[in-house]
């Protein structure tokens, strides 16, 4: 949530200033095994510290925090939730396993041939 948290500096408070709620979901820094876990499932690790590091950075740029004990499998950002042509984004995140390739999917012919 790094970039996303720097990216809306100035949204956000407007936001809030607005009447509007924002929830942004951090990992709590302090669950060494949690951290550890996040980190394998990232496409490119840079280390737990790093990544550690980077949740710390993010949670001193929020004013209100509560954070996680578990990581979450999907990602939402909802706009205009109150409006009956609100949006809902969501992105669900790939699992990536140490040490196994992702799966193989074959572009040739099924079994019956056809």
């Amino acid at each position: 949530m790094t970039r996303t948290v720097q990216g809306m500096r100035s949204d956000l408070p407007r936001i809030l200033r607005n009447g509007g709620r924002v929830r942004v979901l951090i990992l709590d820094p302090t669950d060494e095994s949690l951290i550890s876990t996040a980190d394998r499932q990232r496409t490119h690790s840079q280390g737990v510290e790093n990544l550690r590091q980077r949740v710390l950075t993010t949670l001193q740029d929020l004013t209100t925090i509560r954070v996680l004990s578990s990581i979450p499998t999907a990602g939402f950002n909802c706009l205009d939730m109150s409006k009956t042509n609100g949006l809902v984004c969501v992105q669900h995140y790939e699992f990536h396993p140490d040490g196994e390739a992702a799966p193989i999917r074959s572009a040739g012919r099924g079994p019956s041939g056809g």
